[in-house]
């Protein structure tokens, strides 16, 4: 997980204590829009945190206004993600699920209510 990867590193302490400043206001106020930094499609819901300059992204899947699926990320070294290979991989993992979660809810087997998904949430990712 990157928080323990990264949190032991004093260069880059005030990146984690941002990501988990805005963590904490998402678990208080709601998943809303304003915390968040678009990525990729906006079909795709893929979200990174934090909003502002940062040395370190977060990468998520904003379902809602009260469903958010946290993903992976790391040292943001590059003007956009797809020009690194490790922050590239985290996003299409979430561009991925965020595809199959969205064929499940379409097709009915998957449900937003309200915090919580209910249905089949079992997926399996395919080796690229």
């Amino acid at each position: 997980m990157w928080v323990k990867k990264y949190s032991g590193i004093p260069s880059f302490i005030h990146d984690v204590q941002r990501i988990v400043y805005y963590i904490e206001k998402i678990k208080v106020n709601g998943v809303l829009e304003r915390y968040f930094r678009p990525e990729g499609k906006p079909a795709q819901k893929i979200k990174a945190i934090p909003v502002e300059t940062n040395k370190l992204r977060l990468y998520a899947i904003r379902l809602s206004n009260n469903i958010l699926i946290l993903g992976n990320g790391g040292h943001k070294k590059t003007k956009t993600y797809n020009e690194d290979p490790v922050l590239n991989e985290c996003v299409e993992h979430l561009v991925q699920l965020s595809f199959i979660l969205q064929l499940k809810i379409d097709a009915g087997v998957l449900k937003l209510e309200h915090n919580e998904l209910i249905g089949d949430l079992s997926f399996y990712f395919k080796k690229q």
